[in-house]
């Protein structure tokens, strides 16, 4: 496969599959495929070529990505995929010699090599990605193969500066991002690295942060590690409020110091950028709800990170139903109209919410009722948004659970040309504890989609579980 179409689809094949890991949803077989492909190119046959080590750090990335869907299976041992890929990862490094890779691909291999949480595994993808690939016609300027046992040579390079793996916490739990903060309420940002290979005279490290706020408006101190501690603190404020449904992005700079001054700069990988939104309680929507009401902020970073190309109507019309469809819940969960009920119906649910949506002034007469779409009938729904009403009457619903109905939805939005849609399932099952927030029971779940490994237009579901038929709370004591 050296002609130029076998080079093209090989190169497709690569961004594909490293797009998916970036994006969470990394596919082992895809980077098998992808490191295949990569073995009939010029230069996969010589030991400690960019090609070849391209192979095998695709291979050490499919061993990765697999890593933390064998911890959530409840794999007996999960470790095994983190171990297979830093093995592979160092025994390329090992055989690298004097063959000149890119930055980026060293980085890549590296990080592989030290791989010590699950989190780090997209920002290794993002460095394969930047990785650029030598153009060849013919073998002609691939290096002479060399037996796989050839002791590595002493590379008379000047040393290439090892990447810093920085982590970024609060509180101890790795931060998320957009990070959602209060305004003018101060953070401390816990920082932790690690590095493989520090400059021979440095004597600390120097971590920055870049943003397009004024300092007016954002305060967040750079921060100095003395070597050889790896960890170190600062503090986070926004001073005032980012407007609803934004965020900002802050960069961070590294840098090797000696004797205070700077050394030589690093590339970061970890958490080399994170995005910042302000959350205030007194102007969040839901009103009087401040947990829904961050629950359904973080909902939304979450759908714009994914879909970012969603359109702005329909983005809007999501928002509008959802919200409304919060309040109308969290009233359920306490209103016993519905649970008065012997057995609550969904015909009942669907009159009961429609009753709702119509006294509703930010939708009223706009919304409307069982369309056929897609050779179905549909029961709720704002402009090209589809809502989706389930009840369960025999076990309780969770997240988990509630993909059994996802793919409904999302085929009825397939029929309006859209990309996201709202299933809401009433838990009509025996309550034998009590509930929690409602910000509990809502999120999203993504389906597959017929025929598409990583479709470019991926489908959404915002779900919303509505527990009832609880007990008044003295119940629960006597």
């Amino acid at each position: 496969m050296t002609d130029l179409s076998g080079r093209l689809s090989f190169r497709s094949s690569l961004a594909a599959a490293l797009a998916a890991v970036v994006g969470g949803s990394g596919n082992p077989k895809d980077l098998e495929r992808a490191a295949d492909a990569a073995a009939t190119l010029p230069g996969a046959d010589s030991v400690g070529d960019v090609v070849w080590a391209v192979g095998e750090l695709l291979r050490s990335l499919a061993m990765a990505v697999q890593w933390e869907p064998a911890v959530a299976a409840a794999d007996g041992n999960p470790a095994r995929f983190r171990d297979a890929a830093k093995h592979r990862a160092e025994k390329a490094l090992a055989l690298r010699a004097q063959n000149r890779w890119p930055a980026e691909l060293i980085s890549a291999a590296t990080l592989l090599a030290q791989l010590a949480h699950p989190s780090e595994i997209v920002g290794i993808a993002e460095k394969l990605r930047m990785a650029p690939l030598p153009t060849r016609i013919t073998d002609v300027t691939a290096p002479e193969p060399k037996p796989k046992d050839h002791p590595p040579e002493r590379s008379e390079e000047t040393p290439v500066v090892a990447p810093i793996l920085v982590l970024l916490s609060l509180d101890n739990e790795p931060i998320q991002s957009p990070l959602v903060v209060r305004p003018n309420q101060l953070y401390k940002l816990q920082i932790a690295t690690r590095s493989s290979r520090l400059p021979t005279d440095a004597d600390a490290i120097a971590i920055d942060f870049v943003s397009v706020l004024p300092t007016s408006a954002l305060e967040l101190q750079p921060a100095r590690i003395s070597l050889p501690e790896t960890t170190a603190t600062t503090y986070l404020q926004l001073k005032g409020s980012l407007p609803n449904g934004l965020s900002e992005e802050i960069v961070l700079r590294a840098a090797y110091l000696i004797k205070g001054e700077r050394l030589c700069t690093a590339a970061i990988v970890g958490n080399p950028r994170f995005k910042v939104a302000t959350f205030d309680s007194g102007s969040a929507i839901p009103r009087d709800l401040p947990v829904v009401a961050q629950k359904l902020l973080e909902m939304l970073h979450e759908l714009d990170a994914k879909i970012p190309r969603l359109l702005p109507d329909d983005r809007a019309d999501f928002f509008t139903l959802f919200e409304s469809l919060l309040r109308f819940a969290h009233r359920a969960l306490y209103d016993r109209r519905l649970a008065g009920k012997a057995r609550i119906s969904e015909a009942d649910f669907q009159r009961e919410l429609r009753a709702h949506l119509e006294a509703d002034p930010s939708i009223g007469p706009r919304h409307w009722e069982a369309p056929r779409l897609a050779g179905g009938i549909s029961d709720l729904g704002l402009g090209r948004i589809v809502l989706e009403l389930k009840v369960e009457h025999d076990k309780p619903v969770t997240l988990e659970t509630a993909a059994v109905y996802m793919s409904q939805p999302a085929h009825y939005a397939a029929g309006r040309d859209c990309q996201v849609s709202i299933l809401c399932i009433l838990d009509d099952s025996e309550k034998t504890s009590p509930p929690g927030s409602l910000a509990n029971y809502m999120g999203w779940l993504v389906p597959s989609l017929h025929g598409l490994d990583d479709p470019k237009f991926p489908s959404m579901v915002a779900v919303v579980i509505i527990p009832t038929r609880f007990p008044v709370p003295s119940g629960w004591s006597t």
